[in-house]
């Protein structure tokens, strides 16, 4: 992903692969049902067993990067 933000020159939006209140999905093939809703999908395998909601950083301040869960 930090290799295809440096090419871009911009920064990458990722929202996680599910529907609100529903489990986080682990594998492309867990949300199979939302492919027609969405233009990308990098398949990076299994990344992880934690079904824990995504980190989310704010950097909206340059060089100040902020863990904000």
């Amino acid at each position: 992903m930090i290799e295809l933000a440096h090419r871009l020159n911009e920064p990458i939006a990722l929202t996680s692969a599910n529907i609100a209140d529903s489990v986080s999905s682990l594998t492309i093939n867990e949300f199979e049902s939302l492919w027609p809703k969405i233009d990308l999908v990098i398949d990076d395998s299994l990344l992880t067993k934690d079904r824990t909601g995504p980190t989310i950083v704010d950097l909206s301040v340059k060089q100040q990067d902020h863990i904000q869960r």
